[in-house]
């Protein structure tokens, strides 16, 4: 019969006191959360987001809250729980190496967080009623740079 002791003896990769996390012995309660912040910002609320704009933005026009209509309201609230776990991630892991380092992940990371700072400010600034030039650039880049982020941080997260 087999029992946890013996499983643990033919496999020790599966013993508790076995955690190898690739280069990391045994990650930090910072690192896991950075990690745990990440998952549930862009696998959750940045997903979404990206589906309340792409799939309701033409059919949740008749209700508004707060004088917009439902979709901007519910696509907002989910980019803006994206935004702190991403903000509460980056401080997490900045605090927890105290340094950054030159290597593939921090830098392409990095490149996120900052299309991911941006953001809110193209949403904002091209969310005007009127079908200017300006405006509808605006929205390209807000599109744009935010697919960008998605793929980006869907690459980190592999």
């Amino acid at each position: 019969m087999l029992t946890r002791g013996t499983i643990c003896q033919r496999f020790p990769s599966l013993s508790p006191d076995h955690a190898d996390h690739g280069d990391h012995v045994d990650p930090s309660v910072l690192k896991r959360l950075h990690g745990t912040f990440m998952v549930i910002a862009w696998l959750f609320f940045n997903s979404l987001g990206n589906t309340v704009a792409r799939y309701f933005k033409k059919t949740w026009t008749n209700r508004q809250y707060f004088g917009m209509p439902l979709w901007i309201f519910y696509h907002r609230i989910y980019m803006v729980a994206c935004w702190t776990l991403t903000t509460a991630s980056i401080i997490c892991i900045i605090v927890d190496l105290e340094t950054i380092k030159g290597h593939a992940h921090a830098i392409i990371g990095l490149t996120t967080f900052v299309l991911v700072f941006i953001q809110p400010i193209l949403g904002m600034a091209g969310s005007g009623q009127q079908q200017q030039r300006p405006m509808a650039i605006l929205r390209i880049l807000h599109v744009l740079i935010g697919h960008t982020a998605y793929i980006l941080a869907g690459k980190r997260l592999t």
